[in-house]
């Protein structure tokens, strides 16, 4: 999986895997209120090991290293990559 946070408030979640064409989900996110730890994803819900697209809000945790965790069980997270 491959999250493109975009500073226009805009995501692209790509879903990858062998003998599957590539998935992307798109949406907007922003900090979620009142706490500055996690970031709310609009458009993406999670469905047993995967995210998928729907009608939902899905609060992200940010780690102390600020990767994004998607998942409760810290398996799910992206490191910012800067473009090396």
């Amino acid at each position: 999986m491959i999250l493109d946070l975009r500073a226009s408030g805009e995501y692209v979640l790509q879903i990858d895997g062998v003998g599957r064409n590539t998935d992307e989900i798109r949406g907007r996110w922003d900090a979620a209120r009142g706490s500055g730890s996690h970031i709310a994803f609009y458009g993406l819900v999670w469905h047993g090991t995967e995210p998928e697209a729907g009608q939902g809000i899905w609060a992200a945790r940010v780690a102390r290293n600020a990767d994004i965790c998607l998942d409760a069980e810290g398996v799910s997270c992206f490191a910012k990559d800067d473009g090396v």
